[in-house]
């Protein structure tokens, strides 16, 4: 048994120079980048990885802090998060689980669907601890988490999830920054990096992303990690924000499986 169905989505597009992610790049080149992340139905249910910005940062003096590139662009009028499970047939209600690659705020901002129901949202317990110190400010928000019921649950490196999901520690752009490798029914496999590995350009010219919280060698190894992991699983790596790579997977309601 594995994962019978995978959606895809993106919850924002960020204006956010590339050279950031990839350096090499124009700095004037501001993407834009997709917030992307998944929906996977396994044997034990739904499980839902990351959660996009809050439908705060439609307000200039929410995200003006964090992006002095420009507003990010959220899609539609509603809550892109719930919007995005609507068209995947899935309620809030009917996850399992949320797991999270780490906790910047593209990353967290839908968490307040989460309050008070019991649901687990599985984080290593180092991102936990680097969340709760304060040291990420401005970029983990504190109102995406301390407002909130949450059934948080620290996870202590490798861990499967849930059948066919597995967390894979890649510590760097955050000290507990974590990626999935996920397997389908059909045997594909799909390695999703989330920020360890954010753009295509990382892989081609084998380059590390600038945005760390850890040192570079950290998110080095981490990318290395990812690299000979995905060579070894056979499977396809996701990089986290980069459009080429959001842009070939399918949208709701057409699912991998």
């Amino acid at each position: 048994m594995a994962v019978d169905r995978l959606f895809t989505f993106s919850l924002a597009d960020l204006p956010v120079p590339l050279e950031l992610m990839a350096p090499g790049h124009d700095p004037a080149d501001l993407g834009p980048l997709p917030v992307g992340t998944i929906l996977a139905h396994a044997p034990e249910g739904w499980f839902l990885f990351d959660v996009g910005l809050s439908v705060d940062f439609r307000e200039q003096e929410i995200w003006e802090p964090l992006f002095p590139w420009g507003a990010p662009v959220l899609p539609g009028s509603g809550d892109p998060l719930l919007d995005a499970l609507a068209a995947c047939g899935v309620t809030p209600g009917e996850i399992a689980g949320v797991a999270l690659s780490h906790t910047h705020s593209d990353h967290t901002g839908g968490l307040r669907h989460f309050s008070g129901t019991g649901t687990p949202v599985y984080i290593q317990a180092a991102e936990l601890e680097f969340a709760r110190s304060g040291r990420g400010a401005p970029h983990v928000v504190a109102r995406d988490f301390e407002p909130y019921d949450l059934n948080l649950r620290a996870l202590d490196g490798e861990t499967e999830i849930a059948t066919g999901i597995l967390a894979i520690p890649s510590p760097g752009h955050t000290p507990g920054h974590q990626s999935f490798l996920l397997t389908l029914a059909s045997g594909d496999r799909y390695l999703f990096a989330y920020d360890a590995l954010p753009l295509t350009e990382n892989l081609e010219r084998d380059v590390v992303t600038s945005i760390v919280t850890l040192e570079p060698a950290v998110a080095r190894a981490s990318q290395d990690t990812l690299v000979q992991r995905a060579a070894d699983a056979g499977a396809r790596i996701v990089p986290g924000h980069c459009p080429r790579a959001w842009a070939a997977l399918p949208v709701p309601p057409t699912a991998l499986s």
